[in-house]
C-alpha cells in the first residue's frame, strides 16, 4: 500500500530581535498575510513525499479507512467540553506531537503534529496503531473523548469504514482533566454521563493510570529548550530517538518488577 502526503517540508521562519516568528517557513509565508490582489500570489512548489506501507496482517488499507475526514473541524457543530475559541489554532515554530501511552509508561505511537491538536489527527494515528502493528486496546483515555467520539459518529454516518472500526472501543475523559469538564457527558452525577473514568460500566479502570500520557508530556519538556531551535528532520530524529531509548528503559523496569 502506498500513501502520498503533499506538504512542505521547510523549516518555519524563526524570530530574532528584528522580526516576529513565523508558522510558514520563507516560501509560504505570504499565506499569513491578507492579500486583496485579484490574481493570489504564485504558490511555492511542494514536495510530494511517498511512504510506502506493507502489511500482509490486515486487508484494508489505510487510504480508504480515513477517506471522507474533513481536512478543518466544523466548530458549527462542535460537540464536547472544551470551547471552540479554546482550541489553539496556530504555533510559531511547531504544533508539537501527538503520542499514545500505556498505562506502564511504554510509548506506543509519536507523531507530528503539522497542524494543531484534532479529532482527525488522532483518527488517522489510531488507525495506524490498530492496522500497521500488533497493539490492541479496549479503553482509550483522552482529554477530548467527548468531542473525538461524536467526531467518529458523524464519520459512520458517512460510511467510513475506520470510524466503524474505531466506536468498537470505548472512549474515557482520563481522570487528571475530567473535573474540568462541564457537559452532563462528563457529570458523573448525570444520567447522560458516558465518559466518565469511574462509572460502573468502566469498572475495569479502577487503579488505571489513565494520567499516563501527562507524566509522558513531563517527560518530554525536558528537552523543550533542545528541540526549539531543531530543523524539521532533526527534531523528528530526536524524538524517535529519545522514545525508543525510553521504551527500553521502562521495559527492564517492569521485568525487573515481574510486570512484563
Amino acid at each position: 500500500m502506498t500513501k502520498t502526503v503533499s506538504m512542505c517540508p521547510e523549516t518555519p521562519k524563526l524570530g530574532n530581535q528584528h522580526q516576529t516568528a513565523s508558522k510558514y517557513c520563507e516560501n509560504h509565508q505570504y499565506l499569513e498575510e491578507d492579500t486583496t490582489d485579484d490574481e493570489p500570489p504564485q504558490k511555492a512548489q511542494r514536495i510530494t513525499i511517498t511512504i510506502n506501507v506493507v502489511d500482509k496482517r490486515v486487508s484494508t488499507k489505510i487510504a480508504d479507512l480515513s477517506s471522507d475526514i474533513p481536512e478543518n473541524t466544523d466548530t458549527s457543530v462542535h460537540q464536547g467540553c472544551k470551547k471552540p475559541e479554546n482550541v489553539p489554532r496556530f504555533h510559531n515554530r511547531t504544533a508539537g506531537v501527538m503520542t499514545l501511552v500505556k498505562p506502564c509508561g511504554m510509548i506506543v505511537s509519536v507523531n507530528e503534529l503539522l497542524s494543531c491538536e484534532s479529532p482527525s489527527q488522532l483518527f488517522v494515528q489510531l488507525l495506524q496503531v490498530v492496522c500497521e502493528t500488533d497493539t490492541a486496546f479496549q479503553y482509550l483515555g483522552y482529554d477530548r473523548a467527548c468531542e473525538f467520539e461524536p467526531f467518529l459518529q458523524n464519520l459512520h454516518k458517512k460510511g467510513n469504514q475506520g470510524a466503524d472500526m474505531l466506536l468498537k472501543k470505548k472512549y474515557v475523559v482520563d481522570r487528571f482533566h475530567i473535573s474540568g469538564h462541564t457537559t452532563p457527558a462528563c457529570d458523573l452525577s448525570s444520567p447522560q454521563c458516558k465518559y466518565h473514568p469511574d462509572l460502573d460500566s468502566n469498572k475495569e479502570l479502577q487503579g488505571c493510570n489513565t494520567g499516563c500520557a501527562e507524566q509522558c508530556f513531563s517527560w518530554f519538556t525536558r528537552f523543550k529548550h533542545t528541540l526549539k531551535y531543531m530543523s524539521q528532520y532533526r527534531f523528528k530524529f530526536f524524538i524517535y530517538s529519545i522514545v525508543v531509548a525510553r521504551n527500553n528503559l521502562t521495559k527492564r523496569k517492569l521485568q525487573r518488577q515481574g510486570k512484563l
